[in-house]
């Protein structure tokens, strides 16, 4: 009774709008990202899965175009409140919201939506912008600094770049998480926003890989770097610089193998390796 009863709070519109869903505003096949539907009012709703300084962001669904921010500070929300509301689309610095709020209903709180599994390769598909989300096993790369208050990690399928918005954590670089946030687009980057402390999940740190011994060399390195693990199974490997941009990665390592450091330019970077559930980092150079 209750699904049915948000269910009913979703679709029945305000007098005189015709009710949307939010993937009908999302939507789009636009290279920029803008919504089809920009500068137009729209009658709407769902969950609230975040609350920050300028308003809320909602969901209507699970999966694909289904968040949107909600630019709203005269009405209160908490996590979980079902609410509908009639406000104009506008497209803010690449992001797709919702303002000038001029209705508003807060039905009353529901059970939180179950966030979507990306990988980082695919946090920066605007599909996700919005939508409530967990990036698995990515390996801190970078702290927190101002004025930005975002640091960044990685994995061997790409980076993420996660932000204070809604909650500031400070990681541990060369340490793993789990992160659960709103992922949205601010100007030319997709972020990560977690909420509150349990949205942070605290992975293995550094450490050595399972009993081995590990050998890289040579260190500093010229055009190639031999990796020498010891390790069976899976070993997937990440070389990420000084700003937390991966540069090279592996999902599969054998045990002995050699690293192209050629096309890269010189400079020091972490080489981060995981097996299972150990995780080893460390320093190598690359010299020309």
């Amino acid at each position: 009774m209750r699904a049915t009863s948000l269910c009913f709070t979703l679709f029945v519109g305000m007098a005189g709008n015709a009710q949307l869903s939010i993937p009908e505003i999302q939507y789009t096949m636009a290279a920029d990202g803008s919504s089809p539907l920009n500068n137009q009012a729209v009658n709407t709703g769902g969950l609230v899965t975040g609350v920050d300084p300028t308003g809320y962001f909602i969901q209507n669904g699970l999966g694909p175009w289904t968040g949107i921010h909600v630019l709203d500070g005269a009405n209160t929300v908490a996590l979980g409140d079902s609410v509908t509301l009639l406000g104009v689309v506008s497209e803010v610095n690449n992001r797709t919201e919702i303002g000038n709020v001029t209705e508003f209903v807060n039905v009353g709180p529901f059970a939180a939506p179950v966030p979507v599994i990306v990988t980082p390769g695919t946090v920066t598909v605007e599909q996700w912008e919005g939508v409530l989300v967990k990036v698995l096993d990515i390996g801190a790369t970078t702290l927190p600094t101002a004025p930005f208050w975002e640091w960044s990690a990685a994995s061997w399928q790409g980076q993420v770049i996660v932000d204070d918005l809604m909650y500031l954590y400070t990681p541990v670089v060369g340490n793993y998480y789990s992160v659960t946030g709103i992922l949205d687009q601010y100007q030319a980057d997709y972020k990560l926003y977690p909420r509150q402390l349990p949205d942070i999940e605290v992975g293995i740190g550094m450490g050595e890989l399972a009993g081995s011994s590990v050998s890289v060399f040579p260190n500093p390195a010229n055009t190639s770097v031999t990796l020498n693990t010891g390790l069976s199974g899976r070993t997937e490997y990440t070389l990420t610089d000084a700003t937390g941009r991966m540069v090279l990665g592996n999902l599969n390592t054998p045990e002995c193998s050699t690293i192209d450091v050629s096309a890269i330019p010189a400079g020091v970077y972490t080489l981060t390796l995981r097996n299972g559930s150990s995780v080893r980092s460390t320093l190598i150079a690359v010299q020309r």
